[in-house]
């Protein structure tokens, strides 16, 4: 790259990182208020899934601070200084570590979700290894050249990166594919069986829900790959580079949360009028004991988690859900 810039230039490459932080730091926010509603909705969740959404958010609360630093460093500290858009600081370099760290936990979640179908499934299975094999690929190579970038002094040396950053990028898209059609399939396919029309309901929203959530991180992620492979000379890459990890996380507590959504379907009392006695009746509590426990393992599995907080064990067949 040129160390003299035009003032279109400028704008390509200072522009980006402006727009880069502004978005980060509102994902960020829309982040913690998920949080937030999955810490009071979900109190007795088990340790792993905690585990899980905690984990995200430190790593997503550092890599927001990593990030500001670096916008601070160029547009601020770096200001009238042109030769600060040549290198790269500390900072920068943690975008596809954090990127790829992120893009692995998030994937391999969804990957779990689609194994809970392996039972109405049975590709659901070597779906999820496929995917499970994917991530870790396309993870490491985020991370193997965020590491690599520490010992570049110069940003025009990136390009015999390009392989590393292409099996990153092109990973990253085609496992999020996989996992969007994976699910929207499976979903399709156990909408067929013969379940309650409660269930049935259930399985449509989140194919709705999987549709939306999914085009989210594919969108993102192709637009990455396309914005570096055609625009190798500016950072427009780098918005949705820099906001991709924001976007897998929101992605895994936008499903969490969308359990108090998908709970509602056993909330439904459909009632009727006894010809003989005249008095009302559930309908709903006069399922027999095989249908209740076959929605039960169904709701569990559509939504992929086990909903220890309702404490369905210590319920029976004619307890509200």
């Amino acid at each position: 790259m040129s160390q003299q810039f035009a003032p279109s230039q400028f704008v390509l490459l200072t522009g980006p990182i402006f727009l880069s932080s502004v978005l980060n730091w509102c994902l960020f926010g829309i982040l913690v208020t998920q949080i937030y509603i999955y810490q009071i909705s979900f109190p007795k969740d088990r340790w792993p899934l905690k585990l899980l959404v905690y984990s995200l958010l430190v790593i997503d609360t550092a890599q927001t601070f990593f990030f500001t630093d670096y916008a601070w460093q160029v547009l601020v500290a770096g200001w009238g200084n042109p030769q600060v858009l040549l290198g790269f600081t500390w900072s920068s370099c943690t975008i596809p570590i954090v990127d790829g760290l992120v893009s692995i936990i998030a994937q391999l979640f969804f990957a779990w979700r689609i194994w809970m179908f392996r039972k109405y499934f049975k590709p659901a299975a070597w779906v999820s290894v496929i995917i499970s094999l994917v991530s870790l690929m396309q993870g490491l190579s985020a991370i193997v050249n965020g590491i690599r970038y520490f010992f570049v002094t110069d940003i025009s040396q990136i390009a015999k990166f390009n392989s590393g950053v292409i099996v990153w990028l092109a990973g990253s898209f085609a496992c999020d594919l996989i996992i969007a059609v994976a699910m929207i399939i499976i979903l399709l396919r156990v909408r067929t069986k013969s379940f309650s029309e409660n269930t049935l309901s259930l399985v449509t929203s989140l194919i709705v829900h999987v549709v939306e959530t999914g085009t989210a991180t594919v969108v993102t992620a192709c637009l990455e790959l396309i914005l570096f492979l055609t625009m190798p000379t500016n950072l427009l890459h780098l918005i949705p580079g820099v906001i991709l990890s924001k976007v897998y996380s929101n992605a895994v507590l936008a499903n969490l949360n969308g359990r108090l959504r998908h709970n509602r379907w056993g909330d439904a009392n459909v009632t009727t009028t006894s010809p003989g006695t005249g008095r009302t009746v559930d309908i709903s509590r006069l399922r027999n004991q095989t249908e209740y426990e076959s929605d039960m393992t169904m709701h569990k599995s559509v939504v992929g988690i086990d909903l220890s907080h309702t404490d369905y064990k210590s319920r029976g067949p004619d307890s509200p859900v």
